[in-house]
């Protein structure tokens, strides 16, 4: 569950529980929000009281949380000691459906911290690599265009989703107009229904904690051209099946006027964007614990270095006086011998001399 100063589509989140922030939207007064499922934010209690409200107990409520007398607060990516909340509740949509009208289980999050507001439009780290992304090319949603009308010919068709569980993964498009009967954690049901629902086959395209997360068609199959389709709610047990809400029915519900997501420009984040602002100062002081260490050791490197060429030099020239001085000590005792040995040399060949003279004298021939 990775921390962003910056909050990113297809992040974690938590109200109730653990979901996935979908895609970021206007709101009246220049505020921004964001998507996400009603479950996450509602916690099991919430969830099943606010079933059972009527239409006009549920107009009151939502007016509630629009003015900000019923606070549900929401954190990214959990609650954790020294680290205050993103958004709150602004809206909550939780409706049966007919056969007219998708169910949908949906809700806002106004952004109140104004440090945590987007500035730029990229997913969490992720695997992108698995679906065709590259480093160079990454997965981006710049457009913010959705897909009002999901018809018999978009089956078949490529999707693409970013969970906070999962990551990034792809799919096709299986079923649309799907009728499933989810089961939360306690084992009890949450509707009798959810009716229009679009189904996605993959294995593992989603898993608990993805809820929430943007689902994209790739219009002609093509990964840049995202579209998004619909927002996921839940899966099958078998891992095999994810089951979306149709993104429109969401707005709608929602009483979003626009018909497409906000988005932002795409940049690449610095490293200190991603601490958190209570650990920034200690995230710093880290920093110049590194920087210090770092210039330590270069400096120690640097020294040791001096310190092995000086030992190198002054072992070289001791070695080179040592060997000048023997060389010149043999010198000096090679001449003295071979001067000793010149000497009596002569004074031998001397007394030859002298001993024949005297022989040649007293043995004079007739």
């Amino acid at each position: 569950m990775e921390y962003h100063q910056k909050l990113r589509m297809g992040c974690c989140i938590t109200g109730g529980k653990c979901g996935t922030l979908g895609g970021f939207v206007d709101l009246p007064d220049g505020k921004i929000g964001c998507l996400t499922a009603a479950h996450v934010v509602l916690d099991q209690n919430q969830f099943h009281r606010y079933i059972k409200l009527g239409e006009e107990r549920k107009r009151q409520l939502s007016l509630d949380f629009e003015q900000g007398k019923k606070e549900i607060h929401i954190y990214q990516p959990t609650p954790e000691p020294g680290l205050i909340p993103f958004g709150r509740v602004q809206a909550v949509a939780l409706d049966a459906g007919n056969i007219f009208s998708p169910s949908v289980d949906a809700a806002i999050i106004q952004i109140t911290d104004e440090e945590r507001k987007p500035q730029m439009e990229h997913f969490p780290d992720g695997n992108f690599e698995n679906v065709g992304f590259t480093k160079e090319d990454p997965m981006l949603y710049t457009s913010g265009r959705i897909l009002n009308d999901v018809d018999l010919h978009q089956k078949g068709c490529l999707v693409i989703k970013f969970g906070c569980t999962t990551g990034i993964a792809r799919g096709s498009m299986e079923w649309i107009g799907e009728s499933v009967r989810p089961v939360d954690i306690s084992g009890s049901y949450s509707f009798p229904f959810m009716i229009g629902q679009l189904e996605v086959k993959s294995y593992n395209f989603s898993a608990e904690g993805d809820s929430g997360a943007l689902v994209f068609l790739c219009l002609g199959g093509n990964i840049q051209n995202l579209h998004a389709v619909g927002m996921i709610i839940g899966g099958s047990s078998t891992g095999c099946q994810c089951f979306i809400t149709p993104i429109k029915a969401v707005f709608e519900k929602l009483g979003l006027v626009s018909n497409r997501f906000k988005v932002f420009p795409y940049r690449q984040l610095s490293q200190q964007e991603t601490i958190p602002e209570p650990l920034r100062e200690q995230f710093e002081v880290t920093e110049h614990l590194t920087m210090v260490e770092q210039n330590m050791n270069r400096s120690m490197n640097e020294s040791l270095i001096r310190i092995e060429q000086n030992m190198n030099e002054n072992m070289n020239r001791r070695f080179m006086t040592v060997e000048q001085n023997i060389f010149e000590n043999m010198n000096e005792r090679f001449m003295r011998v071979e001067q000793n040995m010149n000497e009596r040399l002569t004074r031998a060949e001397q007394n030859m001399n002298e001993n024949m003279n005297l022989v040649l004298t007293k043995w004079k021939i007739y």
